[in-house]
């Protein structure tokens, strides 16, 4: 579910600015970790990370529009090179969420059994 919502995320800041991509996911990713009772965190950074990932189109950022008319560069050149590097973050940022999700529970864990406020501050 978290990769869905990151990879709607990337699509639908396409079309629109990232900013104006987050404002409309969070509120999704956040009422779905509520639901599924999951760090809503961990949904809130698979948006907007999801969200930067604007590669697969010329008028998905500005920098995109910028060099489209001057570099002489089509409209599928930027879906061709975006989409390679659209699955290479999405790859890096599940296997970073999953990784950190995970650290985060053994640190919790830990925590709880530690007697002292100073071993507990070790994984924070």
């Amino acid at each position: 579910l978290l990769a869905g919502i990151y990879l709607l995320s990337a699509l639908i800041t396409q079309p629109m600015s990232n900013a104006a991509a987050v404002v409309l996911m969070v509120p999704i990713a956040v009422d779905t970790a509520i639901s599924l009772d999951v760090n809503h965190l961990t949904f809130t950074m698979a948006v907007v990370i999801g969200a930067a990932t604007s590669f697969l189109s010329p008028v998905g950022h500005k920098a995109n529009v910028l060099v489209f008319g001057p570099g002489g560069y089509r409209f599928f050149d930027y879906t061709r090179v975006g989409i390679l590097l659209t699955i290479a973050l999405f790859i890096v940022s599940m296997s970073a969420a999953a990784a950190i999700t995970a650290a985060a529970v053994i640190c919790r864990r830990s925590a709880i059994l530690t007697t002292t406020f100073t071993e507990a501050m070790v994984c924070t």
